[in-house]
């Protein structure tokens, strides 16, 4: 009886020991990277992962909205100005219009003008310090120059000074309208709808806590510690036997 009590205690202690080595090695893990938090710059590794986000509950936008210029689309997700898919700049104030002006691409906020190349290299900025008339209400064209509403007027935009000329009324202006994004579009800027604020540190520290799962995780920790404590009692018991 005494040797099947003995079997028993053992195959607990393994299997005990078994679970718990899995939770020491995510411990030992996220405790080392966290070690060096500031020498891997994890706080400036932002997780874009749309599962990872929906750990946190964060639930990202099925359709996203922009404007389509030539045969490319800019957008405006979270503070970012995006070009596709690459982000160019933040920007003031919600994304009225976008218009292309030879080889210049104008992205227009309600508080600011951005000015890029068609790589997505941001020349200009203007705002309210150069008499931006804001907050902008919209953007067109107009024989190849911009236009803006802003004000309950329409101004015409001379770029190289520059210079905002109110016009009479819109007549022949063609006004840069939003459209919705292609769904391959979405889906890779959909996780910047999130910000910036989940970071793989973040990630890890909750990992490290259990603070991921919730209050369910935290008790999940403490249980382990728990058994880290009974397997380290049993072994105790397991070794004062075999000495007699």
């Amino acid at each position: 009886m005494a040797a099947d009590d003995g079997a028993a205690f053992r195959r607990w202690h393994r299997r005990i020991g078994a679970v718990a080595a899995l939770f020491v090695i995510l411990v030992a893990f996220t405790g080392f990277a966290l070690n060096h938090a500031a020498a891997l710059q994890l706080d400036r590794l932002v997780i874009r992962s749309p599962t990872v986000l929906g750990w946190y509950g964060i639930a990202l936008p099925e359709t996203l909205a922009g404007f389509r210029v030539g045969e490319r689309w800019i957008s405006r997700v979270g503070e970012r100005v995006f070009l596709d898919g690459q982000p160019l700049a933040e920007c003031r104030g919600e994304l009225v219009g976008a218009v292309a002006l030879g080889a210049e691409r104008a992205a227009v906020c309600a508080g600011e003008l951005l000015l890029f190349d068609a790589e997505g290299l941001l020349l200009d900025r203007i705002d309210a310090i150069y008499r931006l008339p804001v907050p902008v209400a919209a953007a067109g064209m107009a024989a190849g120059q911009l236009v803006l509403r802003a004000r309950g007027q329409v101004f015409t935009v001379a770029l190289e000074a520059p210079e905002f000329e109110p016009r009479s009324d819109d007549a022949g202006v063609l006004w840069s309208r939003p459209e919705p994004l292609p769904e391959k579009l979405v889906a890779a800027l959909a996780p910047f709808a999130a910000g910036d604020d989940i970071t793989l540190e973040r990630l890890l520290l909750d990992l490290h806590s259990g603070r991921l799962l919730g209050i369910r995780g935290v008790w999940l920790m403490d249980a382990v510690a728990l058994a880290l404590v009974l397997l380290a009692l049993s072994g105790l018991t397991a070794w004062r036997r075999a000495q007699r």
